[in-house]
């Protein structure tokens, strides 16, 4: 067979294998070095005809066999781009400083470098069982937003202030669209192509956390060691560090449980505690609208949890309204916490090391809180008021245990461990869907669940109360620095006083001299009804109507509710 011919295959005979020889065997025009002893870089003619003609071809310490283009056809262009490569690669072998080193590779990472390197090495980490959890997400569509409107190819030490108030005004209007959302298993693999993403405008608050997100990013790649890089940061410094993260004025979010909502919110907790049981079923009535419950002995369809025992989200609203704690303290509180009598109370003060006397001071036992639960990592022993200790009493005693280690709040499917943020957050949307269904007054209540709790419990005590037995009390930091803790660290509260922060109502123990929390002096403002109107006297409503004494609820509007003479 005479060379041109066509094989059996359909190709001409070796022109396929001389074609690869000639890649491999591309002449060499010069060689470039920058010094004795220094890597050479190699000067090679394209014979293809494609792109520039003249490329480098050298062998880099970290990323193997590099082939850049020179960018020219002219060869003593060549030679001077080349000779800049040699420089560069003379210092990355240890010609040069570490200093050196680091600035001449660190001030040419792009954008696309620092993502692909931080979803490679850093968000496996947010995905368990295959499912990502919600910062995975949100640090995924933060670097779609940052592809997009920065580029991937953006040096990120040239990053500045106007590109950043750029980033803001764009993504204030919204507007555009993001590439479609990476799938954790589908980084560095081919993919079919899905739709984008379309982003409309937002609020401030929205950019300035998706600015911090992307500052998260860069600080993690100027402190943490690229993988092969001989112990060099991908990053010498946070370009947005000294950038300001506001895009403008933002509209506060911190809303607070009022006790019109937490009374509705009992009353519909334990139909929500049957319907998760099983026990119940939704069944909408055709005529009015309204969601009718019916036994469901056979159980409802979808998921049963029988563990969500009676009293569950009762003594859960109770707790957390009683005692305003953080919603991992609440669900992490075992058996053995709650302290019921004084001897239990005086056991556990024994073993803090704390005065046993205390115990005499708080007639309604106290309960104890895990500092591995806590944010600030205090152990503390906090008395609880008699309406907290008798649900308590009530529920322990459903629960039929004597096991310390119980938890009181389990997960539904393991009673080992206790319930998830997530779930105890989709029982609290329920019981809110299950009010509004039946006809009560209580639309959701945005960005927030179970921390308004806390926001109305220290409300509810500013002014009553000095702020550090507030503090003490509520689970709060008591010194913010040397002076504070020298100044207040050696006050020693009476222990009737914490007892008496732990049982404060405002609805019955609110002054009746006119005095409002936070304001020293009586204001005779205008009346909001006829004050010549009768005073209504009601039975009070937190105590479910066994108070021992009736509550005088005032209209005059500068009188406040409080307890009768």
């Amino acid at each position: 067979m005479t060379n041109g011919e066509v094989t059996a295959k359909g190709h001409k005979n070796g022109s396929r294998r001389k074609k690869k020889r000639a890649r491999k065997g591309a002449k060499v025009v010069a060689t470039v070095r920058a010094g004795k002893g220094a890597p050479k870089v190699d000067i090679k003619k394209r014979e293809d005809g494609r792109g520039w003609l003249y490329y480098a071809e050298y062998q880099h310490p970290t990323k193997g066999r590099q082939r850049p283009s020179l960018q020219t056809d002219v060869l003593d262009e060549a030679k001077r781009n080349a000779a800049e490569i040699a420089g560069e690669l003379a210092l990355l072998v240890g010609q040069g400083t570490s200093e050196d080193l680091a600035r001449i590779a660190q001030s040419k990472v792009d954008l696309g470098t620092v993502f692909d390197a931080y979803r490679r090495e850093r968000m496996p980490q947010f995905v368990k069982g295959g499912v990502p959890n919600p910062h995975w997400i949100n640090m995924d569509r933060v670097i779609r937003v940052a592809e997009t409107l920065l580029g991937r190819g953006q040096v990120v030490c040239e990053i500045g202030e106007s590109l950043i108030d750029g980033l803001k005004k764009r993504r204030l209007e919204g507007e555009f669209e993001i590439p479609a959302r990476w799938l954790p298993d589908q980084f560095d693999r081919l993919i079919l192509p899905a739709p984008p993403t379309p982003l409309g405008p937002c609020s401030p608050r929205t950019v300035r956390g998706e600015i911090a997100l992307l500052s998260i990013i860069f600080n993690w790649a100027s402190r943490h060691p690229v993988a092969g890089g001989g112990g060099r940061t991908l990053l010498a410094a946070n370009p947005l560090k000294e950038i300001p993260f506001s895009a403008g004025p933002e509209q506060p979010r911190q809303p607070v449980m009022t006790e019109k909502r937490y009374q509705i919110m009992l009353e519909y907790a334990p139909h929500v505690e049957a319907i998760s049981r099983g026990e119940l079923r939704y069944q909408r009535h055709f005529e009015d609208g309204r969601v009718v419950y019916q036994r469901n002995p056979r159980g409802r369809g979808g998921r049963r949890f029988p563990g969500v025992r009676r009293g569950y989200l009762t003594t859960l609203l109770m707790l957390a309204r009683g005692t305003g704690k953080r919603l991992d303290a609440l669900i992490n509180v075992r058996v053995g916490d709650v302290l019921l009598t004084q001897r239990q109370v005086r056991q556990k003060l024994l073993e803090l090391g704390w005065p046993e006397d205390w115990a005499g001071e708080w007639p309604f036992g106290a309960i104890f809180w895990d500092p591995a639960h806590d944010k600030e990592g205090y152990s503390r022993v906090v008395p609880m008021s008699k309406r907290l200790h008798q649900q308590l009493k009530k529920y322990i005693a459903e629960m039929a245990t004597v096991d310390p280690s119980a938890l009181l709040f389990p997960a539904p499917s393991d009673p080992r461990r206790p319930a998830r943020h997530a779930q105890v957050w989709r029982w609290f949307r329920r019981i809110e869907k299950v009010a509004r269904q039946n006809g009560a007054d209580l639309p959701t209540l945005k960005w927030g669940a179970w921390h308004p709790f806390r926001r109305q419990w220290r409300s509810e005590r500013a002014g009553f109360f000095d702020d550090k037995l507030v503090a003490l009390v509520g689970g709060w930091k008591r010194f913010n620095d040397a002076n504070d803790a020298m100044n207040q660290g050696y006050l020693q509260y009476h222990p009737r006083a914490l007892y008496l922060c732990a049982e404060y109502d405002p609805r019955r123990d609110a002054p009746s001299d006119g005095r409002v929390p936070g304001v020293n002096t009586v204001v005779h403002a205008p009346p909001a009804a006829d004050a010549s109107a009768p005073p209504i006297v009601t039975t009070d409503s937190r105590t479910g109507g066994d108070s021992d004494e009736p509550e005088v609820r005032n209209v005059n509007w500068h009188k406040p509710i409080g307890r009768s003479a």
